[in-house]
């Protein structure tokens, strides 16, 4: 499915293998997230990480798979660490069927990538003893937002 006019695509999909294995794809992801922070204003390193994890379905390729039964999502989970300003700074890809606070791990080789990292907000999922350790190591302060008393759905909170 490339486009017209483009190589063979044996060709582009070597170019693309060996792009990911020098890394190329891991200094753009944070090439560009320096340049969105200094272009709001911000320092060029964050401080401030938010990790989060997202169920979603796809095509039964290879890779690991699993079933979220919380979600009633059958494949998998994405594990993203973002800035303050949303950000992307590390992605990593599991099955669906591990718990949130077991996905922690697959954000270590984004944390490494940003060692300006200093304090780290983590979902309500994300309460469990080794959640803190896992902060902890990496040296950053662990905080834990948990949803308001009746509230069900996404909230925009008040900037303080």
């Amino acid at each position: 499915m490339l486009p017209p006019g483009m190589p063979p695509w044996r060709t582009m999909y070597g170019w693309f293998r060996s792009w990911l294995d020098l890394g190329s794809f891991d200094r753009l992801l944070c090439d560009v997230a320096c340049l969105r922070c200094r272009a709001v204003g911000r320092r060029r390193t964050p401080r401030l990480g938010i990790v989060d994890t997202q169920s979603v379905k796809c095509l039964p390729i290879r890779g690991p798979c699993g079933f979220d039964a919380g979600k009633k999502v059958l494949r998998r989970k994405r594990v993203a660490l973002v800035d303050a300003d949303g950000n992307w700074l590390a992605v990593a890809v599991g099955p669906a069927s591990g718990q949130d606070r077991d996905t922690l791990s697959a954000s270590d080789a984004g944390k490494a990538e940003w060692p300006s990292l200093r304090e780290v907000i983590l979902d309500g999922a994300f309460t469990a003893e080794r959640c803190q350790e896992w902060a902890n190591l990496h040296g950053m302060r662990h905080r834990v937002v948990v949803r308001g008393e009746g509230q069900k759905s996404f909230v925009v909170l008040a900037r303080r």
